[in-house]
């Protein structure tokens, strides 16, 4: 704080505090690894045993930023990261909120195989997608206390 004075009465100034932001990339597997473990106790999911590594391709066949692989049975799951994440022009992609979206899939699972042709499971699994993703928003906003466009990659500008 800074006290000012014109001859009258001392005024206090308050330097305006930088706002807290998701962290956007990560800077080494050990941050996205400490992130999980945060996640994990803010979810209580501390009995889960996550692993968490940072690659340069989730899957060289189609571009992703981020896969689980789960089992439900024993409560592990894998999480892969993409190392630079790829942007597209209405979603902002940011690290912290891939990690929690994977994470979010120990709670929300899909089901079926990924190729399914069943109207039924692929219509459940993009309700499923679509919940974890808006719950991933969310928690990410209520944390940060960001409004929920954010997200938006055309009004990340204003941050």
């Amino acid at each position: 704080m800074n006290e000012m004075s014109s001859g009258g009465p001392s005024v206090t100034v308050v330097n305006p505090v930088k706002k807290r932001l998701p962290i956007m990339q990560f800077e080494s597997e050990d941050q996205a690894k400490a992130v999980c473990r945060e996640w994990q106790e803010r979810l209580y999911l501390t009995d889960w045993a996550i692993s968490v590594k940072l690659v340069d391709r989730v899957d060289p066949t189609i571009w992703l930023n981020g896969q689980i692989d789960i089992s439900q049975n024993y409560l592990h799951a894998r999480i892969r990261i993409t190392k630079n994440c790829i942007q597209d022009d209405t979603v902002l992609q940011c690290h912290e909120a891939i990690l929690l979206h994977e994470i979010l899939h120990c709670l929300y699972q899909t089901i079926g195989p990924e190729d399914t042709t069943d109207p039924k499971l692929i219509n459940y699994n993009d309700l499923i997608h679509r919940h974890t993703e808006r719950m991933t928003r969310t928690l990410i906003a209520a944390k940060y206390d960001l409004p929920y466009n954010w997200f938006d990659a055309q009004s990340h500008v204003l941050y």
